[in-house]
């Protein structure tokens, strides 16, 4: 794999060579690989079969998560997230012992390790928020809890130029891993104004459904406004605003 240099970027095949255009510039690949058939059949490729098998499965999962999130992540995530995700999903699969090569999935391994994910890898959670918060559960009667100390705003956020106010937003999820689905709350804090003075501790609660014993996923994060005229513009820059998975119950 390599890039193209040339002034007309070439997308298409010629001959052996493949140009194409990704996130990481014009790339030029080799034309070739495997007969699909073959792979499909042949006894030499069972553990590209296994993989493969186990990739797909870690791509679905990493869909439920991010769908499951959806209000926030399509605000904060880079353009990387599928596939981080998906890597990382791919490190868990491999954390299960019950199942045998080509069956493993994240649910049955560690899903823990998925703590401190980050929605957004150009802008960090604790980069963009660097106040000290606490992150609680209750299943029993069906809620998260995310508690944030007092802290100096301008001091203690990463905010953009322009930025005007910030909110804490938290969010949290059960998923069925097994049935693609998932049941998700969220709640936010009111807009507040990047300044000098303290601002004061507070709380967010997301509620859950009750009694419920699928793995459980809490999200939290910042995001950045400009005021205008009394309204509170989100300001999409995806250098600042920042969320992660700071709680897995599972």
């Amino acid at each position: 794999m390599a890039k193209q240099n040339n002034i007309f970027k070439l997308r298409g095949t010629i001959g052996d060579a493949t140009f194409y255009k990704s996130q990481d510039g014009h790339m030029i690949r080799e034309k070739g690989g495997v007969d699909a058939d073959r792979i499909k059949n042949d006894p030499r490729f069972e553990r590209v079969r296994e993989n493969g098998a186990e990739f797909g499965k870690a791509g679905k999962d990493g869909k439920v998560i991010r769908n499951a999130f959806k209000n926030v992540v399509n605000k904060s995530a880079d353009n990387r997230l599928p596939s981080r995700l998906v890597k990382d999903l791919m490190q868990i699969v491999k954390t299960d012992t019950l199942n045998a090569r080509g069956l493993r999935k994240a649910a049955s391994g560690d899903l823990v390790l998925l703590q401190g994910f980050e929605f957004n890898a150009t802008a960090p959670l604790s980069v963009s928020f660097t106040a000290n918060y606490s992150v609680g559960f209750n299943r029993t009667d069906g809620f998260a809890t995310i508690s944030v100390s007092n802290f100096v705003p301008t001091i203690q956020l990463r905010y953009p130029q322009g930025a005007t106010h910030y909110k804490l937003i938290g969010g949290a999820a059960i998923i069925d891993f097994a049935a693609g689905t998932f049941e998700n709350g969220f709640d936010e804090g009111a807009g507040r104004v990047i300044s000098d003075a303290e601002a004061s501790a507070s709380s967010l609660t997301i509620p859950i459904p009750p009694n419920n014993t699928l793995p459980l996923f809490v999200v939290f994060g910042v995001m950045f406004y400009q005021q205008v005229n009394g309204t509170l513009y989100h300001l999409s820059n995806g250098s600042y605003n920042a969320f992660a998975i700071v709680k897995v119950d599972a």
